[in-house]
């Protein structure tokens, strides 16, 4: 699949699944609704739902990220906390890796995407000192 083809199935996605873990055994999930618009030549989903840690009460979340065309590649920026994470993705079959993580401070932030029949799945880890995290989104 092309790097257009997984805008075109990224643009197309209403809604989203997420699932945290952390490296202490902490786990969360939720969903959430997308809202996709254009961006000059990419697009930027923005989620809202309701997640939380299992066993406790659901909060409220929202999420960005800005995706574009970078040649045969696939540039994703995921903003959080106002702190930008930015990775350029390759392709290899049906998964799309990060060419390089994304350093902030002593942690390192690497994504991955996966291209299933009914959603495309992005996965962005975190290690280092301070973390050792995983956040596994379903774009649906």
């Amino acid at each position: 699949m092309s790097a257009a083809d997984v805008l075109a199935r990224l643009a197309a996605a209403r809604s989203a699944d997420v699932e945290v873990w952390a490296g202490d055994g902490w786990h969360g999930s939720g969903t959430g609704a997308v809202r996709v618009e254009r961006d000059g030549d990419g697009l930027v989903l923005s989620e809202a739902g309701v997640w939380g840690p299992d066993g406790s009460r659901p909060m409220r979340w929202r999420a960005a990220s800005r995706w574009r065309l970078d040649g045969e590649a696939l540039a994703v920026e995921h903003v959080r906390q106002g702190v930008p994470a930015a990775a350029v993705l390759d392709a290899d079959g049906a998964h799309w890796a990060a060419r390089a993580p994304h350093a902030c401070g002593a942690d390192w932030y690497s994504v991955g995407l996966t291209i299933e029949a009914d959603a495309v799945v992005v996965t962005w880890t975190a290690r280092g000192p301070n973390k050792d995290d995983r956040i596994t989104t379903r774009y649906v």
